[in-house]
């Protein structure tokens, strides 16, 4: 992202993204509560993975709605990305609501600072395989955030 600074010079300025965690609940249900986790002020993003394929009803993070960025659907392993702007919290829940009962669900967040509020370009790339591609554009001085999911290793 490209901003004027004084008079006409133009200087870039750049996002900054911190992962904070990542932590999976095993157990079954609906509605899915990642109490006291570590936030910042700033925007938070949740990479969201999960067992099966329902629809995600809500998101909030520290009680702040979330919108969806990005989802990729696959036949078992859907992951999906969420982004909850303006939270001052160091700690807060992340709550997630789903149509539907999923096996387990798994947050990955990350702290994000300076960025547009919408993203540039999404990508996504599925299949039986060990290594994803796919083409995304990031702006000079912007931030990639990737998610995986699945049950072999990915890189």
């Amino acid at each position: 992202m490209m901003m004027p600074a004084s008079g006409s010079d133009m200087r870039v300025v750049s996002a900054t993204v911190t992962f904070l965690a990542a932590t999976v609940d095993t157990a079954a249900g609906t509605t899915y509560t990642f109490s006291s986790q570590t936030l910042g002020t700033g925007d938070i993003v949740v990479s969201i993975m999960e067992d099966q394929s329902p629809v995600i009803n809500s998101v909030t993070v520290d009680g702040i709605s979330g919108s969806e960025v990005v989802r990729y659907m696959t036949t078992s392993s859907p992951t999906s990305i969420w982004r909850a702007n303006g939270i001052t919290n160091a700690t807060g829940n992340i709550v997630i609501t789903f149509a539907s009962q999923v096996e387990h669900c798994g947050v990955g967040t990350h702290l994000l600072v300076g960025a547009n509020t919408t993203a540039d370009d999404t990508a996504g790339d599925s299949g039986a395989k060990t290594t994803y591609t796919d083409t995304i554009n990031v702006p000079t001085g912007g931030v990639l955030i990737a998610a995986s999911n699945g049950n072999i290793n990915h890189t």
